[in-house]
C-alpha cells in the first residue's frame, strides 16, 4: 500500500525509470497530471522543499549516506498541499548510469494528527495561563515533581522558594503543608501512585 519507483540521475536531473500506480496516488495526482508539470519530479515539490530532497540526494549520491529519507510537500491534482515521505538508496549501475530504489508513503494523516495535537496543546496552555493554574509532572517511580514552564507556575514555585525539580515527593513537601492537611496531602500522592 505504498509507492515505489526506480529513478536515475542525468546531469543533475532526476528521471523516473519505473513507477507503480501507488507512486502517483501518494502524490495525489494521475500520471497524466504529473507529466504535464515537469519531467523532473523534483520540480513537483513545493519550491521551499526542493532543496530538502536535493541535499539528501547529494549525500546518498556521494556515498556519504546509504539511505536517503526526506519528507516534503506537493500540490496535488486536487489543488491542496499534501505531505509525502521518500526513502531511497543506490540500486544498480547500468551503462554508466546509477539507478536508485525509492519508496514513498503518505504523511497527511500523521501531519493532521500532529496538527490537532499541537492545537489541543496550545488550547491547553492558553487555558492554563488564563486560569492561572500551577502545573507539574509527578514521576511516580522516582517520586520526583517537575514544575512546567508556564509563567504562572514559575511565579508560584519561586514565590514559595521551591525548586523546579523536587525529589522525595510527597515527604519533602510536607513542611509546606499545614499540619491539619498533611494526611490528606500525602494520601493524594499515594492515590495517584495507586492509579487514581
Amino acid at each position: 500500500p505504498g509507492g515505489v519507483a526506480i529513478f536515475s540521475d542525468h546531469d543533475g536531473k532526476i528521471r523516473l525509470d519505473y513507477t507503480n500506480d501507488g507512486f502517483y496516488s501518494l502524490h495525489y495526482g494521475s500520471r497524466e497530471f504529473w507529466s504535464t508539470k515537469s519531467d523532473n519530479p523534483v520540480d513537483w515539490l513545493i519550491p521551499s522543499d526542493r532543496h530538502i530532497f536535493e541535499d539528501e540526494f547529494a549525500l546518498v549520491k556521494s556515498g556519504e549516506k546509504k539511505t536517503g529519507d526526506v519528507s516534503y510537500c506537493v500540490t496535488g491534482e486536487d489543488g491542496r498541499i499534501h505531505w509525502v515521505n521518500n526513502q531511497f538508496r543506490r540500486a544498480y549501475t547500468a551503462d554508466n548510469v546509477q539507478y536508485y530504489y525509492s519508496s514513498f508513503t503518505g504523511l497527511d494523516k500523521l501531519k493532521l494528527s500532529e496538527e490537532e495535537r499541537n492545537r489541543a496543546n496550545r488550547m491547553y496552555q492558553a487555558a492554563v495561563e488564563d486560569a492561572k493554574l500551577v502545573v507539574w509532572e509527578y514521576d511516580i517511580c522516582s517520586h520526583r515533581v517537575i514544575m512546567t514552564d508556564n509563567d504562572f507556575t514559575k511565579y508560584d514555585y519561586r514565590k514559595f522558594g521551591l525548586p523546579k525539580v523536587t525529589e522525595n515527593v510527597p515527604d519533602s513537601l510536607v513542611p509546606y503543608i499545614e499540619d491539619s492537611s498533611v494526611a490528606a496531602f500525602v494520601e493524594m500522592y499515594r492515590a495517584v501512585e495507586r492509579g487514581a
